[in-house]
C-alpha cells in the first residue's frame, strides 16, 4: 500500500513538472471567467463593478488621427456593495482601439469633478 501511495505521488509530481505552466494558465483563465460571470460581463470584470446605467459621455479633440472619449459610468462595487463612479477612457484609430477603465470612491469623484471645474473655470 506505502509503494503504491509512493507511485502515486511520484506520478503527480512528473505531472506537475511536465503542465506546470498549462496550470498556471489553466488558473488564471478559470479566474478570468468567474470574475467575468460575477461582475455581469468582460466591460463590468475590467472595471470590477457592475455597471448600473451610464450618465454620458464627452468627446475630446481629435490628435493625429486619434479620436478620444471619456464615458462616466454609475457603478456598483461587487466586492463591498457600495456605489462608486466609473470613468471609461477611449481612444480609436483606423486600425486600434483602447479603453482604460478607472474605479473611484464618491468622494474621489467629487474631487475629481472639483478640479475640472477649477480648471474650466479659469476660461470663463
Amino acid at each position: 500500500m506505502i509503494q503504491y501511495l509512493s507511485c502515486v505521488i511520484e506520478e503527480g509530481i512528473e505531472f506537475m513538472e511536465q503542465y506546470w505552466g498549462f496550470v498556471v494558465f489553466a488558473g488564471v483563465a478559470a479566474y478570468f471567467v468567474y470574475l467575468v460571470y460575477k461582475n455581469g460581463g468582460f466591460k463590468n470584470a475590467l472595471f470590477g463593478a457592475r455597471k448600473e446605467a451610464e450618465i454620458g459621455k464627452v468627446d475630446g479633440l481629435p490628435r493625429f488621427g486619434v479620436t478620444s472619449s471619456i464615458r462616466v459610468h454609475k457603478m456598483r462595487d461587487t466586492n463591498t456593495d457600495e456605489n462608486i463612479v466609473g470613468i471609461e477612457l477611449v481612444q480609436k484609430t483606423g486600425l486600434s482601439y483602447r479603453m482604460q477603465p478607472f474605479s473611484l470612491r464618491i468622494s474621489d469623484a467629487r474631487e475629481l469633478a472639483r478640479l475640472l471645474e477649477a480648471a474650466a473655470g479659469n476660461y470663463t
